[in-house]
């Protein structure tokens, strides 16, 4: 039975290419823009050749963004898949990059791209627009993969991302630009396309409308003389028919402009010239035609408003302007590798209707919130979490890691940076697993709820490793996630850890908290805390992120 093609906002998790092929019907999406996670940028020295610290924690193999690609059992069934075909043009291209760099990480990234942007070309309309965001490691290679998918014929564009990156040491040219492969599906005169006009930045406006009057309005100056013009004759002691010359308007005219303010006149004796104000001038005539190098868009950094602090963060702008160069309102904006970028929320922005997907639920609950950021009373679909308690169980068995961000998303918390790196301090229970801020006395001094996942069998050990933690740790109250439901003896030992009690005397709250995940998931768990600031709000807001707090940092 063929898919229906998916028409409100719907946001996935897990695999792309699994569920693009369950999910997603053919010649259904607009645009879709491509950014996948690159193989870590390597020292000049060591192409492709990154050494990488998988396990930090022995329960937990958190590395969040880094995305690593090996060359393994499942990548080389793909491979075996794609050169199957042996008369398709990926298939040649495949088996000759394949010759080129042999089982590397590099030839696993690139078939881990083609078998998904096959499935991309199908979920594509006719004149829809694809954009694959490269560093300059691959981008040449993954040229090569979308000619064979989408046809050479196809290619539009090589955009040049011109940013800025500070090296201390450099042994090579300096990196500063990402390349942005641009693609129709069909015949170049079909696909969309809306004129676009840059504008310059405020340096160059300056520079270009160097004056300004008194009341600050901006204007730069033209000449009102010439070879041919209206007439001649003296004004302002000035005769430009002595050389030959006339002036560009009536005298008549350049007095009722003078009355107006629309003259410049540099000092006695010189030659009164036209101001042309900024603020008169049609937007067009300001700035110029969108290129394909774009150096007006400056990147994420640690101390940008924007950051979520990982590694290949794109900004805002920049996805706004791919969504309003290629879509109209209402079409379908598709993200498959949508991680913490904002994509989504800028799609939201503009009145695009979005798919996203992403493999973790860390990625998946920024997600949710930039959304919201972005459009408060945003809907949409979401896709893969445990509905039930036996899928949890599931998650949790298969995969730890998943399993804690998902649990911790039911609460808004966001993943500490202060997980133990041992086992010996894992089985202790000196561990924070999450965070929810709050500040509740005039001081303005933000305190923290202390939160920690449990998926074993649950003892009364746990609360009490919980209530260490708390006072190691300066928490003020503690929360306990568990896969499984407490017994009466922890519920005995959380009662006597006693309350948190408000500076202003007036609140008072259970210092340790037991809630079920079943609980969460019926939506009977009552968390009893104060007022909390927004989690993810705080990262946005580029607050100093440690590489513990949201995933590993890649630097």
């Amino acid at each position: 039975m063929p898919k229906q093609a998916i028409i409100t906002n719907s946001l996935f998790y897990g695999d792309n290419l699994g569920i693009m092929r369950r999910y997603i019907a053919d010649a259904s999406v607009d645009l879709i823009y491509v950014d996948p996670p690159f193989p870590i940028e390597p020292k000049p020295s060591e192409l492709f050749k990154v050494e990488y610290d998988f396990v930090r924690n022995y329960a937990y193999p958190i590395a969040t963004f880094e995305d690593v690609w090996r060359w393994d059992k499942e990548t080389n069934a793909t491979y075996k898949e794609i050169i199957g075909e042996a008369d398709s043009n990926l298939a040649k291209a495949v088996e000759m990059l394949h010759g080129m760099l042999g089982e590397s990480q590099a030839m696993a990234y690139l078939i881990m791209l083609a078998a998904r942007l096959v499935e991309m070309r199908r979920v594509l309309k006719e004149n829809g627009n694809i954009y694959v965001h490269c560093n300059a490691l691959v981008s040449h290679h993954t040229q090569t993969i979308m000619d064979a998918i989408f046809g050479a014929e196809n290619f539009i564009a090589e955009i040049i991302w011109e940013y800025q990156k500070d090296y201390y040491l450099m042994m090579n040219y300096k990196p500063q630009h990402d390349v942005i492969l641009f693609y129709s599906k069909s015949e170049s005169h079909r696909y969309k396309w809306n004129h676009m006009v840059v504008l310059p930045d405020q340096a160059m406006l300056e520079k270009q409308y160097p004056y300004s009057d008194p009341d600050g309005r901006r204007f730069r100056t033209e000449s009102l003389i010439a070879v041919t013009g209206w007439e001649s004759g003296e004004w302002h002691g000035i005769n430009p028919g002595d050389k030959g010359k006339r002036w560009v308007r009536s005298i008549g005219k350049l007095e009722e402009l003078e009355e107006k303010g629309y003259i410049y006149l540099p000092k006695t004796g010189s030659i009164p010239k036209l101001k042309v104000y900024l603020d008169d001038e049609p937007s067009g005539e300001i700035g110029e035609a969108l290129s394909d190098v774009w150096s007006d868009i400056s990147p994420i950094t640690s101390k940008s408003s924007e950051s979520i602090g990982y590694h290949g963060q794109k900004p805002m702008a920049l996805l706004e302007r791919i969504i309003e160069v290629s879509t109209e309102p209402r079409d379908v904006v598709f993200d498959p590798f949508c991680g913490g970028g904002p994509m989504l929320a800028a799609a939201q922005k503009l009145g695009r209707t979005w798919i996203g997907i992403d493999a973790t639920f860390l990625a998946t609950s920024f997600q949710r919130y930039l959304l919201e950021l972005a459009s408060p009373e945003v809907k949409y679909d979401f896709t893969g979490g445990p509905t039930d308690i036996e899928m949890a169980k599931k998650l949790a068995g298969d995969n730890p890691a998943q399993f804690l961000w998902w649990a911790l998303s039911l609460v808004n918390a966001r993943p500490s940076d202060k997980r133990m790196t041992t086992k010996e301090g894992s089985k202790k229970g000196d561990r924070i697993d999450g965070i929810i801020r709050f500040v509740d006395e005039d001081k303005g001094r933000t305190k923290q709820v202390i939160l920690q996942v449990e998926t074993r069998h649950p003892s009364v050990y746990d609360v009490r490793n919980l209530y260490n933690t708390l006072d190691k740790e300066g928490g003020a109250i503690g929360i306990l996630i568990l896969l499984e439901p407490p017994n009466s003896q922890m519920k005995q030992e959380a009662k006597a850890a006693g309350n948190y009690e408000s500076p202003d005397g007036q609140h008072r709250y259970p210092a340790i908290q037991l809630v079920t995940i079943e609980q969460l998931l019926k939506g009977k768990a009552k968390l009893e805390l104060p007022p909390t600031q927004d989690t993810f709000k705080e990262v946005l807001a580029g607050s100093q992120i440690t590489k513990w707090e949201i995933g590993e940092k890649l630097i």
